[in-house]
């Protein structure tokens, strides 16, 4: 029963730092394809014109890299555990050899369960690091959809486009937001 719960805490750490490298890697994606798309979107040339668009996309980035970073944190950083040592070990075919093997079993088994212990405390450390990774990346990507959105419907109102009060004084800067 312990050496599968040694095992299973091994096999958490493990998936742990696979949900860090996907994060990274949807980080990675998603920045692409959301820029890529926004310059398709306002042109190669566009020079955000609303600040509030310019205040929400400096946010986005941030919160992109606070993102990335605890990702990158979790996948890196090497949580210490406890683990048997090697004066242990050597113990065991020594000075502890001609103990009965119901001892050395329960001696066996008490470190084990304290390596299971410190495991899991690492692993529900990095395991909240990757739920504040995961909310970082879902703010960034609100604030980013705020930004280009704000810009679009900016820009669209100093065109008339969707103006409530019809074209807007601002004609002549049809282009400038959006592609002619």
């Amino acid at each position: 029963m312990v050496s599968k719960l040694l095992e299973a805490e091994f096999d958490r750490r493990a998936a742990l730092e696979a949900r860090g490298a996907t994060v990274i890697a949807t980080t990675s994606a998603m920045l692409t394809i959301i820029f890529g798309l926004s310059v398709v979107v306002t042109g190669k040339d566009h020079v955000f014109a609303s600040p509030t668009a310019v205040c929400l996309l400096i946010g986005a980035l941030a919160a992109f890299t606070i993102s990335a970073a605890l990702a990158i944190i979790v996948q890196t950083y090497g949580f210490k555990y406890k683990s048997t040592s090697i004066k242990t070990l050597r113990s065991l075919t020594g000075a502890n050899w001609s103990r009965s093997s119901d001892d050395v079993q329960k001696m066996w088994i008490s470190r084990q369960v304290n390596t299971i212990v410190s495991l899991r405390r690492g692993n529900n450390i990095r395991a909240e690091i990757v739920r504040w990774s995961l909310v970082a990346f879902i703010a960034a990507m609100l604030l980013l959809v705020s930004s280009i959105s704000t810009e679009l419907l900016n820009c669209g109102a100093r065109q008339g486009v969707g103006a409530p009060y019809g074209p807007s004084p601002h004609a002549e800067w049809h282009g400038v937001c959006l592609p002619a």
